[in-house]
């Protein structure tokens, strides 16, 4: 991760919370630092859960298509099945 301050590239490994909305900055940082470094945190794992959301969505789409495929597959069937019987 790079975090980018008053114009210096700065490469960064922060501390992982130890339990949520705790943040470590790196040792010899100043707390503007450290607010950067949670920021573009936040958005990274923003960024990944509107990913989440997205394919969530596609999924659905994905289920709810197979659902009315399937749902006219067994209406097919038993509109057939109906009608053998009353051939016979």
């Amino acid at each position: 991760m790079v975090v980018v301050l008053r114009g210096e590239i700065k490469p960064q490994t922060p501390e992982f919370p130890r339990r949520s909305g705790e943040f470590i900055p790196p040792s010899g940082e100043t707390d503007a630092d450290g607010l950067a470094v949670a920021v573009v945190l936040t958005l990274e794992f923003a960024e990944i859960a509107n990913v989440r959301v997205r394919l969530d969505h596609v999924a659905s789409l994905i289920v709810n298509a197979n659902h009315c495929i399937m749902g006219t597959a067994e209406k097919r069937e038993m509109l057939h099945a109906t009608r053998r019987k009353q051939a016979i």
